[in-house]
């Protein structure tokens, strides 16, 4: 008897600890899984410039990849945050065979702000390749949903409004093209877009939203900061010229500034990614 219960104790432990490796395997590979999600969609994003310069808009093709898109549908009576998105262009060129955004597009009016009826609803939809699988929003049925993938507009609030040859400013601008060709610090050291779990927005709607710069005074990265507080100790990046990269929290605050304009000087490799 006494020989069972020893052999009874070694197999349960033995399982417990299988379970237990079983467990820590499922939750990384679920962890591995979730950050080439969102590699994947900022990978997808980050080919915005490109499917939009060849797009065909009001049936007239648009000239070879020279800018980076105006970060809202642009309409001069229209306030920016009022205004429709950059996400709104893109809806044709994203991947449809992980969802037909395409047919979504067909219930929005162009001429119309993101809140007017008709688009309102259309917002309701949750578009999947804006969020992260890791820390997925919560959205209350009925309203907006949310992007949790922004545009940089380079440093501080006024970022998106200021002309191509402030110091401050970064890729997109809410009202006109950004040309590839004023990216003095090259585009593989310029954001173009970053994961955010900070004061998020509809998708649809254009300004702050979904087009943001880095504040001062307060703070970047990780839990409670205006980008990141997703995944743990690094922050998810697009760069301009198609790269994604994940940057550290603790990266000094004037390099990540520097890498959100076009003109603030390059960064070494190692304060950009792990």
């Amino acid at each position: 008897m006494g020989r069972r219960i020893v052999i009874v104790v070694l197999v349960a432990g033995l399982l417990i600890l299988f379970a237990g490796a079983l467990a820590t395997w499922l939750v990384k590979t679920r962890y591995e899984a979730d950050r080439e999600s969102t590699r994947n969609s900022l990978r997808q994003l980050g080919q915005f410039a490109a499917s939009y310069n060849t797009a065909v808009v009001k049936n007239k093709p648009l000239p070879s990849i020279v800018t980076v898109p105006p970060g809202t549908v642009f309409r001069p009576d229209i306030a920016p945050d009022r205004r429709l998105s950059w996400v709104v262009q893109m809806l044709p060129v994203f991947d449809q065979r992980h969802q037909d955004t395409a047919k979504l597009l067909a219930q929005i009016d162009m001429n119309q702000p993101w809140d007017a009826e008709g688009n309102a609803k259309a917002g309701q939809t949750r578009v999947r390749i804006l969020l992260c699988p890791a820390r997925p929003p919560l959205v209350v049925e009925g309203e907006p949903f949310v992007t949790q993938f922004v545009g940089i507009a380079g440093v501080g609030a006024d970022a998106a409004t200021l002309p191509l040859d402030d110091p401050r400013a970064g890729a997109f601008r809410y009202d006109t093209p950004t040309p590839l060709s004023a990216f003095p610090d090259g585009l593989s050291n310029t954001l173009l877009f970053g994961q955010t779990n900070y004061q998020l927005g509809p998708w649809i709607r254009g300004g702050p939203s979904t087009v943001r710069g880095l504040l001062d005074g307060e703070k970047l990265l990780g839990d409670g900061g205006q980008f990141g507080g997703i995944d743990t100790g690094g922050t998810f990046f697009g760069f301009a010229d198609g790269h994604v990269a994940n940057i550290r929290d603790g990266i000094t605050p004037a390099v990540l500034k520097a890498l959100a304009t076009r003109a603030g000087g390059k960064a070494e490799s190692e304060q950009i990614a792990d």
